[in-house]
């Protein structure tokens, strides 16, 4: 993974870790921004609903469950996954091997607890 770029994943308590993101071929750098805009397209269809009520368990439209899904399926091809995942306890662990992956080898470059982060003045 050399040169990959870095992706930032939120944790439960608001910080964040990189996550090393595949370098995309061209063909591969518009399928995740298409697979988006439908996305937003179908979010458009409910004009009136807030988020909370758009991703609700429940009652998720099936437009919009159907484009988060298609996102799943594109980012799972970029990331190498052959097949359909079962769920996203299994995304999540094919990512943290990749962060493993490229911890170890030294391609991320990150502070450890004990640095001290000089700020501008």
């Amino acid at each position: 993974m050399p040169n990959a770029p870095l992706g930032r994943l939120h944790g439960a308590v608001g910080s964040y870790f990189p996550v090393p993101w595949p370098v995309p071929s061209e063909k591969q750098q518009q399928s995740p921004a298409d697979v988006w805009d439908a996305i937003t397209d179908a979010r458009s269809l409910f004009p009136n609903a807030t988020l909370a009520a758009l991703y609700d368990v429940d009652a998720m439209p099936n437009q919009l469950l159907d484009a988060h899904l298609a996102l799943d399926a594109t980012v799972d091809k970029l990331f190498g996954v052959k097949r359909k995942l079962a769920d996203n306890a299994e995304r999540l662990s094919i990512l943290l091997e990749r962060y493993d992956v490229a911890n170890s080898s030294g391609e991320l470059s990150i502070p450890s607890a004990n640095t001290t982060v000089r700020r501008r003045k």
